[in-house]
């Protein structure tokens, strides 16, 4: 674990130099309504970012850092096919504007970087939602059936705790 806070407080310094110095960089060319030729060093900042986040996510080599490894890139085998096709249709409709070629490999560039750690947030959050959901369907699934065997006293169904955490209180309104 403490590599993987090593890692976070990389990441996290790496992000909070480089998002507003590219900021600075890029400002110019944004208000002329100029390609802002720094626009790699805010994506890389945003994906370090990311990363910061990820990186006690990412540290422990199991199953589930696999899973979500695998299924972001496969997740980013689409995104960046679907991004080369919407290039290609937009500069071929932008005949007076066209974008040249070190523009359109910057472009691809920077989604390639951002989309590559946030699908891994995504798929990585999705994750903790659905073991989240799960455990509480089987906690009220384990509370219900306790409940519906115990006898009332009078005062309603005894609780029982699965685990040291009963969420009957969610069926008791």
């Amino acid at each position: 674990m403490k590599k993987a806070r090593e890692n976070q407080l990389s990441y996290l310094f790496l992000a909070i130099i480089m998002i507003p110095l590219s900021i600075y960089i890029n400002y110019p060319y944004v208000a002329n309504g100029d390609f802002p030729e720094g626009i790699m060093a805010f994506f890389l900042g945003t994906s370090a970012l990311m990363m910061s986040y990820l990186s006690p996510h990412l540290y422990p080599k199991d199953e589930r850092t696999k899973e979500i490894i695998g299924k972001s890139m496969t997740a980013n085998y689409f995104t960046l096919f679907a991004t080369i096709t919407v290039l290609f249709l937009i500069i071929g409709a932008l005949e007076p504007n066209t974008l040249s070629a070190t523009h359109v490999l910057t472009i691809l560039f920077c989604i390639m970087t951002t989309s590559i750690p946030l699908t891994m947030v995504i798929y990585s959050k999705t994750d903790l939602m659905i073991n989240l959901y799960k455990t509480i369907q089987l906690g009220l699934g384990f509370v219900m059936t306790v409940r519906s065997k115990l006898p009332n006293k009078g005062f309603g169904y005894k609780e029982v705790k699965a685990g040291g955490i009963s969420p009957a209180f969610l069926l008791s309104k």
